[in-house]
């Protein structure tokens, strides 16, 4: 059902994310004959708690979430078109575990960052120390790449070197990054071939000695063949004395194994039924004896559903234990985009599925645990507002039973500004007696945003703002919070927010609407061009009692002026109970009628009437675009009345009415036209079609 472009109801911050025990989803190719067997989940589908982090501050276009890892209490997060100084240099953000939930303690930056360096491409944690690509980076040539080292001590982050390709042949060095203790490995997926326009790609370890670090050695798998041949390094894993590197153009696995302090490739592999294209080695993750290889493109389910494969090592041999495809992943899916292991859990990442909502690439991640040598589906993870390009699944990583899943491509609070998605009591490693691993006691105090809007609000001047937020499983009574973004796309106009009423409560059984109070504090605030500002919103609640479970909607209206132009934007908060459902008994739209113009040289105002309270604006242009909107104000009403200014004389103006009421349901008018006169009288113009 389509929303009101100013009244999104929309899902948010607490997900349960658990499968149906009737029938398993993952097929399991055994290692023998590969013959394909549906296996049942082994366990009860469990209740995991979602928390939806956002980078502070919030940037258009950063993709915070391109790069995640965890280990233990920290997490760090990539963000590779973070601005810093109107510079689109990169970042990467640390977030601790303070036992009540994963608050951002540090902003890292290169010491020397540069425009497009894209820092924060490819993280990487182990203890105190973080590893972080900038594949972008220039100091050794155009895109040469670089990674940086960080250490904490205490609670503070220093950079403590920077690694860099030893030759300029080597291109987006610090695509990918893996650390364990005192050493790191560095993939660089588009190095050249001395001489040659291959394309083969390399991989480098670096060593720290004596509180030095340096390059220890180099692989490279130097094929020849097409330009873009093998992209080795494209994707790298870490584990004791063992490297894994991927090259899925090339559709292998190389592994490589120290001993005495020296390394050496040991063998190199694909799956057992891998075809030519299905870019096995696009992913790789490793943990002991275990080897976890996504090939995004396998073509097994349907074109380009995606695959992972799991293999096992005994002594020096790698077998192919299972294969992990879903029965249900469509097509385009690219299961095996990312990939992440810890013991016997592990996180495959989807990012291009339409995920449990049926919106294109919005993406979802599925985890699987490992019993008596068998992998079985344990868990779908989805976004609970996902939209259309999210991506997420886009980068995976657990420890200890939460797993952390990046959208880089998430627009809430500005476009492409991404997001990160934590999971907590997964796996054998999660839930239990630890109180670490359970969520906050109220989720309504911290609610996270669950949906951005957009609106020209007066010529030039555009508006973007958090217009939807989300709690799940919330108390029948108690406290709430939460803090909308604005930003201002004008190149001039400065746009203040003045106020923010409480319109009205839904759904209403029997006539009764929910019990609540609200507040803002942060009013007014100023929106210069191009700026962000925020607000915090906060008060009581009480649910009602409806045949879709516990639930209450509060319904929210801002009022502001720019340019001289005073205009109204929508946004709301949802809270549900244990179990409550969607599945709103209202779904009828308000029926609009009874429409009437009146038209001035420079002004029109525009007349209807609804038959149910609901709120009102018109979208209007002198174009076949209807990029201008006046709203009718912030109370729902049946008689409805807006006046539009700033027109131009003897000009045709297209218009269309646009009305929601409490429940979400929309209705338009047909699109009409009127003429604003030169001079004369007033005249009237009563459209004959309606459409809902």
């Amino acid at each position: 059902m389509p929303k009101f472009i100013a009244l999104l109801v929309i899902t948010a911050w607490l997900h349960v994310a658990s499968l149906p025990l009737s029938g398993g989803l993952a097929i399991v190719q055994a290692a023998d004959d590969f013959r394909a067997a549906k296996a049942p989940l082994t366990r009860s589908a469990q209740t995991v708690s979602e928390l939806k982090l956002k980078a502070s501050p919030i940037e258009t276009g950063a993709g915070f979430g391109n790069a995640v890892d965890i280990d233990g209490t920290w997490a760090i997060v990539g963000a590779p078109r973070d601005k810093t100084a109107g510079v689109a240099t990169g970042a990467a953000y640390i977030f601790q575990y303070d036992g009540t939930t994963w608050r951002q303690v540090a902003r890292l930056l290169a010491s020397d960052g540069g425009a497009a360096d894209q820092f924060g491409s490819a993280v990487a944690l182990d203890g105190a120390v973080a590893v972080i690509g900038a594949s972008g980076d220039d100091q050794k040539g155009f895109n040469s790449g670089a990674a940086y080292v960080f250490r904490r001590s205490g609670s503070t982050w220093t950079e403590e070197a920077k690694l860099m390709p030893n030759s300029a042949n080597d291109m987006s060095f610090g695509f990918t990054v893996a650390v364990e203790g005192d050493t790191v490995a560095v993939g660089a997926p588009y190095s050249f071939v001395s001489g040659t326009s291959t394309n083969s790609g390399s991989a480098y370890v670096f060593h720290r000695a004596n509180g030095v670090w340096g390059q220890a050695f180099k692989f490279a798998t130097y094929r020849g063949g097409a330009v873009l041949s093998d992209l080795f390094g494209w994707s790298v894993a870490l584990s004791g004395n063992t490297l894994a590197v991927g090259a899925y153009l090339d559709d292998t696995v190389f592994i490589f194994e120290r001993a005495g302090g020296v390394w050496s490739r040991t063998t190199q592999f694909d799956g057992a039924d891998t075809d030519a294209g299905d870019r096995f080695g696009y992913a790789v993750a490793l943990d002991g004896d275990t080897l976890v290889v996504g090939a995004a493109q396998d073509n097994d389910m349907s074109t380009s559903a995606g695959s992972a494969y799991v293999f096992q090592r005994s002594g020096s041999t790698w077998t192919q234990q299972t294969k992990l495809v879903l029965t249900s992943m469509m097509t385009g899916a690219r299961l095996g985009w990312s990939v992440a292991i810890d013991n016997d859990t592990l996180i495959v990442g989807a990012r291009e599925s339409k995920g449990n909502q049926d919106r294109v690439e919005a993406g979802a991640a599925y985890v699987y645990e490992r019993s008596s040598g068998s992998w079985t589906l344990s868990q779908a993870l989805f976004a609970n507002a996902p939209a259309s390009g999210d991506h997420y699944g886009h980068a995976v990583a657990i420890d200890t039973g939460t797993a952390w899943v990046g959208a880089p491509d998430e627009d809430t609070g500005g476009l492409g500004s991404g997001a990160a998605y934590v999971y907590a009591g997964l796996g054998s490693g999660g839930g239990g007696d630890d109180d670490d691993n359970e969520p906050p006691p109220n989720p309504c105090l911290t609610m996270q945003a669950a949906e951005t809007n957009q609106e020209t609000i007066a010529p030039n001047v555009t508006l973007s703002w958090t217009s939807a937020f989300r709690c799940e499983n919330a108390p029948d009574t108690g406290s709430y919070e939460f803090t909308v973004a604005v930003t201002n796309t004008a190149n001039s106009a400065l746009t203040v927010i003045e106020a923010l009423t409480l319109t009205h409560t839904t759904p209403r059984p029997n006539g009764q609407g929910p019990i609540a109070e609200g507040a803002a504090t942060g009013l007014p605030i100023n929106v210069a061009p191009g700026e962000s500002q925020t607000f915090t919103v906060s008060g009581d609640y009480a649910l009602v009692n409806t045949e879709e479970g516990q639930k209450a909607n509060l319904h929210f209206c801002m009022s502001g002026a720019a340019d001289g132009k005073s205009f109204y934007l929508g946004l709301n908060a949802l809270f549900r109970g244990p179990g409550a459902t969607e599945d709103d008994a209202d779904a009828s739209p308000p029926i609009v009628s009874n429409i009437s113009i009146t038209e001035r040289p420079t002004s029109a105002t525009v007349r209807w009437s609804t038959n149910e309270p609901a709120l009102g604006r018109v979208r209007y242009s002198a174009g076949s675009t209807l990029s201008l909107s006046s709203a009718s104000g912030c109370q729902a009403s049946t008689i409805h009345k807006v006046d539009i200014y700033g027109l131009f004389p003897d000009t045709v103006y297209n218009f269309q009415i646009e009305v929601s009421d409490g429940a979400g349901n929309v209705a338009t008018s047909e699109i009409q036209q009127f003429t604003t006169p030169i001079l004369g009288p007033f005249r009237f113009y009563v459209p004959l079609l309606m459409r809902k």
